[in-house]
C-alpha cells in the first residue's frame, strides 16, 4: 500500500524546515512533492525512507541525486503502465 506524507511531516522526518525541505527537493537531493489537491502537497513514504537510507549508508549528493532520479521515473513508469488509470468522466448533458 502506498502511504503518502505531508511535506511539513517530511520534513520533520528529516529534521528540515519546509522551506528546506523545498530546496532539497528542487536540487534532487529529497523527492520532490506532488499535488494531492490544489493546496495540499506530499511525497510518498517508500521514496523518502529510500533516501535516508542512502544517507545513512553514506551516500553523497551525486548518489542521492541519481537515487531520487530513479525513483521519480519509477513513480512516473508505475503511472504509465498501471491498469488503473483514471478515466476521465463524461458530463451528462
Amino acid at each position: 500500500m502506498l502511504r503518502i506524507i505531508s511535506i511539513p511531516k517530511s520534513a520533520e522526518i528529516n529534521t528540515l524546515s519546509v522551506p528546506s525541505y523545498y530546496r532539497l527537493a528542487s536540487a534532487m537531493l529529497l523527492p520532490p512533492p506532488f499535488k494531492i489537491t490544489p493546496n495540499r502537497s506530499g511525497v510518498f513514504e517508500h521514496e523518502l525512507y529510500a533516501v535516508i537510507e542512502a544517507r545513512a549508508a553514506g551516500a553523497n549528493d551525486s548518489e542521492v541525486r541519481t537515487l531520487v532520479l530513479k525513483l521519480v521515473d519509477e513513480r512516473i513508469s508505475n503511472y504509465k503502465n498501471s491498469k488503473t488509470k483514471p478515466q476521465t468522466i463524461k458530463k451528462e448533458s
